[in-house]
């Protein structure tokens, strides 16, 4: 599949996608200035965020044990099951890829994964609560305006609609979105990755991914609460609380 999109991809620029005849009087290095930046970030994010990363960790594992758990418990999986299991093994792997982007100063790519990640936390959802529409995903026939109407009560919601709306911004490319990628300090559209200014929002797309991952474990809790051994459903609680604990007090709610 990587192949024929290589190969696709060759023909399009081929046909004339892309620029032609374009020339400079001088040269300058932007990839190893931004790999030099990427660097800074890194350093800068674990020296600061260094508990919230610890949190990261261990909940992304925590993930990972009961997913692999719940597979060893049921032993054949139902149509359910499947489907529950291997998206919610894309959304772990996503809320990493997340924490790569932030920790290098990628928000606005990171931000088009939320979105992604948001949309397949609501297909869980579906799967969780009806094995026909696992069954339909399956089948490749289950529309993303069916996942949102299944699940009206979540996503219509107003802080659904209010996350969904903002990442939405950054999906289709719009100019509330494309601001995080002008240059404040300079004239023109910054070429190196970023880190928010303040503090505060250097915390918040550190803390996202994880709060992600604290969601779909809230799912898989309650779903599976027969299937998941005691030590491990109090391993999920107690996590799930000091977590949100955490960043509640940082955010003060």
């Amino acid at each position: 599949m990587q192949f024929n999109t290589l190969k696709i991809t060759l023909l399009l620029i081929s046909d004339g996608w892309g620029l032609k005849n374009l020339s400079s009087k001088s040269y300058m290095d932007h990839y190893e200035t931004v790999e030099s930046v990427e660097l800074n970030n890194v350093r800068i994010m674990h020296a600061r965020f260094s508990k919230e990363l610890e949190l990261f960790r261990c909940n992304f594992n925590l993930l990972a044990e009961t997913l692999r758990s719940i597979i060893n418990k049921l032993k054949v999986l139902k149509v359910r099951d499947f489907a529950v299991v291997i998206v919610s093994s894309k959304l772990l792997l996503s809320s990493k890829a997340i924490l790569n982007l932030e920790m290098n100063g990628y928000d606005y790519e990171a931000r088009v994964i939320m979105r992604t990640m948001l949309e397949d936390l609501l297909r869980i959802i579906c799967f969780v609560r009806d094995e026909k529409m696992a069954q339909k995903w399956l089948k490749g026939k289950l529309q993303a305006s069916e996942v949102k109407s299944f699940v009206h009560d979540l996503f219509f919601n107003e802080n659904s609609k209010e996350l969904y709306n903002e990442l939405s911004d950054f999906v289709h490319t719009n100019p509330k979105g494309l601001g995080s990628l002008v240059d404040k300090k300079e004239p023109g559209v910054r070429i190196s990755p970023l880190l928010p200014d303040s503090y505060e929002e250097q915390m918040a797309n550190i803390g996202l991914p994880t709060l992600y991952l604290i969601l779909l474990l809230n799912v898989i809790k309650d779903a599976y609460n027969e299937k998941i051994e005691p030590p491990l459903m109090n391993k999920i609680s107690k996590s799930i609380e000091h977590t949100l604990l955490h960043f509640k007090t940082l955010l003060k709610i």
